[in-house]
Formats: C-alpha cells, structure tokens, sequence
C-alpha cells in the first residue's frame, strides 16, 4: 500500500479535511489489486488518522466558540418637527400678554387668597353638653356656662378663616387674615402685617402679629389636634401691635416686634406696651429649636415670658416640646405677683399615608398667690356662698379695700351677728379649671366655700388623638381629652358642685383653600 500523497494543514478548512479523510488518494490508482499491508503500516496510517481527527475536532471547537458578530441598528430617524402656525402662535402670545396687561392694571398681580373653614364638635363632661361650635363668640364670664366665654373647649377652633396676600414690585407684601368671632381679640382682623425689604436679609414689618411662641398654630390647618395645649391657651400673650425687624444672624433666624401688647391701642394709667422676639435654629433638614420672649407691660404690670420649643420630622414621625415659664406683677388672684411655668410634648405617627395617631401631655403650674395672669379672666365676686375673707374687688371698680368685705373686713348685712357670704360664682375659672380651688363645707348641703384664696390650681392635661386625611385639602379629626386640677376647680353644672377632672371629646372637619 503507498504513502498517503497529503498531509494535513493547520490551513485547511474543515470541509476539506474531511473530505480528505473520506477518500484518500493514492499514487496507484490503477485497477491492479494492492498488495496487503502490513500491521505496522496499518498502525502507523491508524495512529496518522487519530490525529487528524483530533485536529479537525479542534478547529471545530474554535470555530463554534468564536461570537457571532453583532450587527447594531441605527435608531430610527426622529419624527419630523411639526410645523408652527406663525400666524397661531402670534394670536396666543399677543392674547397672554393682554391677559398679564389686565392682571397688572387690575390690582391681581402677585395677589393671593387662602383660608380654611374649621366646624367643631365637642362635648363637655362637666357641662353636661355636646354641641357644635361654628362661629360663635367668645363673650361672657368663664363660669357662666350659658356663655360663650374663651376655654380650652372654646379656643380658636370652630370658624371661618380668609387670608389675604399681596406682593408688590421691589418685594414689599402686605398681609391681612380675618377671623370672625374666634380671633385672639376683640376684632375679626386677627393679622394685618407689611413687610418691606431691607438690606442683605433684614425686613421690616409693621402692624399686628399674632404672638411666635411655643410649637403650637393658631390656625386649625396647622395643628395636630383639635384643642390647643395648656401653655399656648393659659401661658404666653396673644398678639402685639407695632413695628420690628427679621433678620439672620449667626446661624438663627430673629424676628423681633416692638409696641403694644394684647391690645389696639395704649390706654394712659395702664400701659400695655413692650418687646416680643423669637429666634429659631435648623439643626439639619429634619430637626431644630427656637425660643421667643416678650417683655414690657400689659395692664400697667411689669410683665415678662420666655420659652424653648424643639420640633423633629421625619419619615412617619413627628415629635415637639415646649417649656416655658412667665411673672406678671401685682396680677394673681390675691393681688400679689402672678407666675406660671409649664411643659409640653407631642408625638405623632403615620399608620398609614392617610391614618395619623397624635399623643399630647401638657403640665401648668399657676398656683402662686391663688393664680391668674394676662392670660386669665377671674372675675368679682358676689353676695353669696363665701366667707368674706380673702382680697376681693367685690364692687368691681379696680381698687381693693374700698367698699366693706373687701380685705378681709367682715360683713353683717343682715343684723344676725354671722359673717355674710359672697358667691364663689367668680372667682377664678371654674370652666378651665383654674384659681383657687373649691371645698365642701362639710354640712352635707352639698354648699361649697372658697380654699386657700393663695394657692391656685396645678393643671395636667392628656390629649389623645387620630386623624384622617380625606384629601390634599380636608382633614377629619377625632381627640379624646382629659384636664386634670390637683385642686376642685371644675365647676359641675349638672350635680352643681367641684371636681378635680374633666373629659372632653371633639370632631372636626377643616377644609382648606
């Protein structure tokens, strides 16, 4: 048998190969038989096939292994731009800028109106009445039940709100709210403010403000319960009436306003008159404090107040405290120096983006020299069921000890050689829970006298709270709320007599625009 007439090439296709594998060529291909080979050319050709094969499965292992190439498509052309109407787009461009004309020329540009409406339903445990609150006043004593007089249960919630914002060229803004029947004074204006830019940061501001402190909002939008805390209703001042300045300094943002203090006007023989700030502090994008004060006079009085206040926010979460203390001269319910000093914390969690759990404890400490302050109504008293012993302005002319009874000097109108009485019906707030405290005589009578007319009411309060978000603009509040008096100074108008504690349950709607 001859020698195979090729060898094999590492440049050979595969094909090729294998054809040549196939059908080996020899160099006799005559029709003569071949002679029989012998074993040793029969290994040897079988031992040249293994590697041939060997090589073919190779160069096919490599072949199969070498990436397809990848055949990228341009992206499609974009669309053609459509065509502009010249003639269109003129007619809308000359139509806006007449519209902007006649904003301008209108008195409308940079106007802005916003307000909410509150509508309030809250049920008194001591007042034996639930009932809708919804502008109503706030006139009347606080322990005339049949009134409509300020307290907790009647603060600044359940009224019409409308505020109204104008920005004028240069960056000046004037600002008016009005609040029918429920503003912090006797007027529905609750804020007028301007606003003129200065240099840097620095703004001047003039006219009436409702008072910076504590975390708490005057305005129901703003709060996270229904009822205010203790602090913000029976603690610091309402509003001021005069001229300031904002500005940043060292890091904090002041505000500071210089005039009248909870009133209109200054009255010659009882000055009202004073200084308020505040100052706040971010922390970080989440957290801060602030603090504010306010100094000066109000009814002819030395009066100072001063507080701290933190909020935090973030993800579900919302915590704020409060602490605050405060001295008014010559203004507690026995004629000596009236001081208070109270706390507060708020916690609130999101269940859900529209469920909203609320946690408030409040605590008041106005105990000294029988209570009382800027904050307080207590009025006169009257013939009837207490002891003429304490420093009374029973004939309500301003000046104590100028009529018998007052003082201390006993009265015996009717001839009976017993000391007459006077009616415990004003003195202190019996709604609120504040003042000297009441005390069963002990006669079973079910008569109550006057306490110690030196020792006021130490107040807490815990104020449970949920609410639910019905959209972007409504919000449907419920709140549970227990006060409580370490002394009786919660009037019961059903069993006519004093307890130490009240409940209250509320349920609001606000809407705002």
């Amino acid at each position: 048998m001859s020698k195979p007439i090729f060898k094999m090439s590492a440049k050979l296709s595969p094909m090729v190969l294998a054809l040549a594998l196939a059908f080996p060529l020899t160099a006799n291909a005559a029709n003569k038989p071949a002679p029989k080979p012998t074993t040793e050319q029969l290994q040897a050709e079988i031992d040249l096939l293994k590697t041939q094969v060997a090589e073919l499965k190779k160069m096919v292992m490599e072949k199969a292994a070498t990436p397809a190439p990848v055949i990228v498509q341009a992206p499609p052309a974009p669309p053609p731009a459509p065509s502009v109407d010249v003639t269109e787009f003129n007619r809308i461009r000359v139509k806006v800028e007449a519209m902007e004309d006649t904003q301008e020329s209108s008195g409308f540009k940079g106007f802005k109106v916003s307000g909410f409406l509150d509508p309030t339903y809250i049920f008194n445990q001591r007042a034996h009445r639930g009932s809708v609150l919804f502008l109503d006043t706030q006139d009347g004593t606080p322990n005339d039940f049949t009134s409509n007089s300020f307290g907790y249960d009647n603060s600044n919630f359940g009224g019409a709100t409308i505020k109204i914002e104008k920005e004028l060229d240069g960056g000046a803004k004037a600002m008016i709210t009005l609040r029918p029947h429920k503003s912090g004074s006797t007027t529905i204006v609750e804020e007028a403010l301007m606003t003129i830019p200065l240099e840097g940061s620095m703004k001047a501001i003039v006219g009436k403000q409702i008072s910076w402190n504590g975390y708490e909002y005057v305005n129901s939008p703003d709060m996270k319960n229904i009822t205010h805390n203790l602090l913000y209703d029976f603690g610091g001042p309402y509003y001021v009436v005069g001229g300031g300045l904002t500005f940043k300094f060292a890091g904090a943002d002041f505000k500071t306003l210089a005039g009248n203090l909870n009133t209109h006007r200054d009255v010659p023989g009882s000055k009202n008159r004073g200084l308020h700030w505040r100052a706040d502090v971010g922390l970080n994008e989440f957290s801060g404090w602030g603090a504010s004060g306010m100094h000066g006079q109000i009814g002819g009085q030395n009066y100072n107040y001063g507080e701290v206040d933190f909020w935090y926010t973030k993800g579900d979460w919302t915590f704020n405290g409060q602490l605050e203390a405060s001295k008014h001269k010559a203004s507690a319910y026995n004629g000596g120096d009236a001081s208070h000093t109270g706390a507060s914390v708020l916690a609130a969690y999101k269940l859900t983006p529209q469920w909203e759990a609320v946690a408030r404890a409040d605590w008041h400490n106005n105990s000294k020299n029988g209570g009382g302050g800027p904050a307080f109504v207590f009025g006169d008293c009257s013939v009837g069921s207490i002891p003429v012993t304490t420093n009374l302005d029973l004939d309500g002319s301003g000046v104590i000890g100028d009529v018998p009874g007052e003082l201390g000097i006993a009265v015996d109108a009717d001839g009976d050689g017993v000391q007459d009485t006077v009616a415990a019906g004003g003195c202190g707030d019996n709604r609120s829970g504040f003042g000297p405290g009441m005390v069963d005589d002990g006669t079973g009578t079910n008569t109550w006298v006057l306490g110690d007319p030196n020792r006021g009411a130490k107040r807490t309060a815990l104020t449970l709270g949920l609410n639910y978000t019905l959209s972007d603009n409504a919000l449907l509040k419920f709140e549970y709320r227990y006060d409580r008096s370490d002394l009786n100074s919660f009037f019961d108008y059903k069993g006519n007599n004093y307890k130490k504690s009240n409940s209250l349950f509320g349920v609001q709607t606000v809407v705002k625009f």
